[in-house]
């Protein structure tokens, strides 16, 4: 009897990424394990009976065990002090940068440079389009950076505690008749917690984005209305690629209704390119704390930098080339003054198909290098803030 248990497989600790080791299968599909009591595999041995419940129990738990890890790993929470600060350097260095470009191009004698972006100052207090007036903008920059950045991980984290909870609630466990689990089941539990996981992931980017990106324009329609002398001397233009919209009070309903359907679109199809150019690898992309190896909470969100650049790299590329083809096909490219302003930072970028598609080219890039940013500061800060105690 001693000499059988000795030969049972043991338990075997998580590893890095949350998941259990598990016996080897078959050619069947079924885990394969030999049980040598001393019986010569006689059916009516006690001791066999005995060893043989005791492996199916073992398996249970593990695959019970693994299933659990996945299904936290899958649903990470986010830093919100890493994601608040990486998204405040981000900006903190883009308005500067921005302006620095305008003062190193320069205008022609008696123009002002910079006049539109220069608009800024109206609600960002001391910033204009000159060396100081960069400093005082990266500073306003990096504070509402921050906030935004807060809210970013705020709202993942309590939207996937109101899934995770239901979804917990409601997760099927696969028994067989006489009540323990099935192992064939493991594998298939793992592909369909990940889709799950990547089905709700993009629901909950639809719609943390789309709300976002409504809300903001409604609140900044009313804002400008309430506000400015010539509430419509940018926000109209936005009426091209938003029918019905303008900048009044009724107007900023509609923009509410545009913004959110743009901001869903955008939002879905990140968390899909995200989770579909990592692959199997997403549940790997953790960082096990105390209080997750003690399954109090699921574990740290760890960003992918290059899967990030390339899903926002791909939509900003493909939305500037789509909103250059409808000026085209408008008829309107030669009078988009405003549109034209992109050449000064996509140096190749034109309001023609040619012009789109290298311009668009030169954008991707840009997003790319600037959610790499974002990704590593990230990762950075959360390793920082969580040293001695990740996994």
């Amino acid at each position: 009897m001693r000499e059988a248990i000795a030969h049972l497989p043991r338990r075997q600790a998580p590893r890095r990424d949350g998941l259990q080791r598990k016996p080897p299968l078959d050619a069947r599909g079924e885990y394969s394990i030999t049980i040598d009591c001393g019986c010569d595999g006689r059916i009516g041995c006690c001791s066999h009976r005995v060893l043989v419940h005791l492996v199916m129990v073992m398996i249970e738990q593990e695959q019970a065990q693994s299933n659990d890890f996945v299904f936290m790993a899958l649903f990470a929470r986010m830093d919100t002090v890493a994601m608040a600060a990486a998204v405040s350097l981000l900006f903190a260095l883009a308005l500067p940068g921005a302006t620095a470009v305008l003062l190193l191009l320069g205008a022609p004698p008696g123009v002002p440079i910079g006049p539109n972006l220069s608009a800024l100052g109206n609600i960002l207090p001391g910033y204009s389009v000159t060396w100081l007036g960069s400093l005082i903008g990266a500073v306003w920059a990096g504070v509402i950076g921050a906030v935004a950045g807060f809210l970013i991980a705020t709202f993942w984290n309590f939207a996937h505690i109101i899934f995770t909870g239901l979804s917990a609630l409601s997760y099927p466990r696969q028994i067989t008749p006489n009540g323990t689990a099935s192992p064939k089941s493991a594998s298939t539990d793992g592909h369909l917690l990940l889709s799950a996981a990547v089905r709700l992931n993009v629901c909950i980017s639809a719609l943390g984005v789309g709300l976002g990106l409504g809300l903001l324009l409604f609140l900044g329609t009313n804002l400008t209305v309430a506000l400015s002398q010539r509430p419509g001397r940018y926000l109209n233009l936005l009426a091209v690629f938003m029918p019905g919209y303008s900048a009044s009070v009724s107007g900023a309903w509609v923009g509410l209704l545009w913004g959110a359907i743009y901001g869903a679109i955008s939002g879905g199809a990140l968390a899909w390119l995200y989770a579909h150019s990592l692959g199997e690898r997403l549940p790997a992309l953790v960082m096990w704390d105390n209080a997750s190896i003690r399954q109090l909470r699921p574990p740290l969100l760890h960003i992918s930098s290059h899967a990030l650049g390339i899903g926002l790299g791909a939509i900003a590329a493909l939305q500037l080339v789509l909103a250059t083809l409808w000026l085209v096909l408008r008829g309107t490219a030669d009078e988009s003054v405003h549109a034209k302003l992109l050449s000064y930072y996509l140096s190749g970028y034109t309001v023609t198909l040619q012009g789109s598609l290298l311009g668009g080219l030169e954008l991707f890039l840009l997003v790319y290098l600037s959610s790499a940013l974002v990704g590593e500061t990230y990762n950075t800060v959360t390793r920082y803030r969580h040293e001695g105690e990740v996994e």
